[in-house]
């Protein structure tokens, strides 16, 4: 047997010193110091890129007389769009009398019409993927690649008007 304050040096075979113990019982603790900060690190990395996405969603939202004039390079539309927290939007059409819901056009049946923000940087619009460019309170810039021509990049163009607001 070995008495305190002896060199204890390896433990016989299957047995373990103190010293090793102690040594595994810091480590452990170590890691566990590290484990919670990594957790922390990850909780508010994931608590400030939620945090953006939101603020990225409340930017497409619109009041109740505020739109989004949509402009695109590559098609020509004259069309207005509403987003809402929900997760949906509608479309409009401008007429000498105001704004127009505009969600079916003849034949053409708009059944699902969702939105949302995905990775920070890309506005989901019914499925479609778009690359956020720029975005701000007045104007948000999309960017989308064609779906017949090959590497072509369109451009689509948001501009926030309001009710009464003069062409």
């Amino acid at each position: 047997m070995r008495r305190q304050g002896e060199n204890y040096g390896p433990a016989p075979k299957g047995q373990w010193s103190l010293e090793f113990c102690i040594k595994a019982k810091h480590i452990q603790l170590n890691i566990k110091k590290l484990m919670n900060k990594k957790n922390l690190l990850v909780a508010f990395i994931m608590f400030v890129s939620c945090g953006k996405k939101h603020e990225l969603e409340n930017t497409f939202i619109t009041n109740e007389s505020e739109y989004w004039k949509y402009n695109n390079d590559c098609i020509q539309s004259r069309v207005y769009f509403k987003f809402y927290q929900n997760g949906n939007y509608d479309k409009y059409l401008r007429t000498y009398k105001g704004f127009n819901l505009f969600n079916n056009d003849g034949d053409i049946i708009s059944k699902e019409r969702t939105w949302s923000v995905k990775n920070d940087s890309t506005f989901v619009w019914s499925k479609e993927e778009y690359k956020i460019e720029k975005i701000g309170k007045q104007q948000i810039i999309l960017s989308y690649h064609h779906y017949k021509v090959k590497d072509k990049i369109c451009k689509v163009t948001l501009n926030k008007v309001k009710k009464g607001y003069k062409r």
